[in-house]
């Protein structure tokens, strides 16, 4: 099973009308995995919700599975050399066919559910401080968490915006973050967003979670950068891509 992060938007309890039967505990939902005409599917395909109590309030994220699966197929399609081998024009097109049928007759749905296999993309941690970070004992497993809300977290891409723009940094990078904050910004200000490892923390022994500092390491660089101290910007970069490098590397091979 690829080994996936995950990051969330939960929006406050009564702002979600999806209808479910039962609220799953927070975290991704383990079954055994089955084949579909898209391929492998690691998660059950009913319409139902996260639910995460924060700072007192109870937050909801509705799951979409079919959704999330049909707009990943694309994805994949389109995004990958190769792809169109993995994922073959019919299949891609059918799936393109039922994703619009999805969104006609349900023109408000919307994915509220990232999914990164192998690693966590440096640009989730920008949306997040160093105070964010929990770390989350799963049985006798290690991973880590980080919440926040959803204005602080586009205040913080903004900022980081402002700072690749001026220093003028490639286009590629800027647009990955931009189109990250957008995203973000679609959703009620008084939402919760979560950057959760996932089974990626499986990648790592739990003494390295630990002393995992990776918004921290982000944020450093990201200063640094907007101060024209190229020197410490780098390091800082280098440490914390670094970290990710190996589990990055994964996903090419896979």
């Amino acid at each position: 099973m690829v080994k996936s992060a995950y990051l969330r938007v939960y929006e406050p309890e009564d702002n979600v009308t999806v209808s479910v039967d039962r609220l799953p505990v927070v975290g991704y939902i383990s079954e055994d995995v089955a084949w579909s005409e898209y391929g492998l599917i690691d998660e059950p395909l009913r319409e139902d919700v996260l639910a995460a109590d924060w700072n007192g309030n109870r937050y909801l994220c509705p799951r979409r599975p079919k959704l999330r699966m049909l707009e990943g197929v694309l994805a994949f399609h389109n995004a990958f050399i190769g792809g169109e081998v993995l994922v073959p024009e019919t299949i891609a097109a059918t799936a393109a066919a039922e994703l619009q049928q999805l969104k006609d007759r349900e023109p408000e749905q919307r994915s509220h559910i990232l999914t990164s296999p192998w690693h966590v993309p440096l640009r989730w941690f920008v949306a997040f401080a160093p105070a964010d970070r929990e770390i989350v004992q799963n049985d006798d497993r290690v991973s880590i968490r980080y919440r926040t809300d959803r204005r602080t977290a586009s205040k913080r891409l903004a900022k980081a915006l402002k700072i690749l723009e001026q220093v003028g940094m490639d286009d590629g990078v800027v647009e990955n973050v931009r189109d990250f904050s957008d995203w973000i910004a679609n959703f009620s200000s008084g939402s919760l967003v979560e950057l959760d490892y996932g089974s990626v923390a499986e990648l790592f022994e739990g003494s390295q979670l630990v002393f995992d500092e990776s918004a921290a390491e982000v944020w450093e660089s990201l200063v640094a950068l907007g101060a024209k101290d190229w020197e410490r910007s780098a390091r800082m970069y280098n440490e914390v891509s670094g970290r990710w490098s190996h589990a990055a590397s994964v996903t090419q091979l896979n």
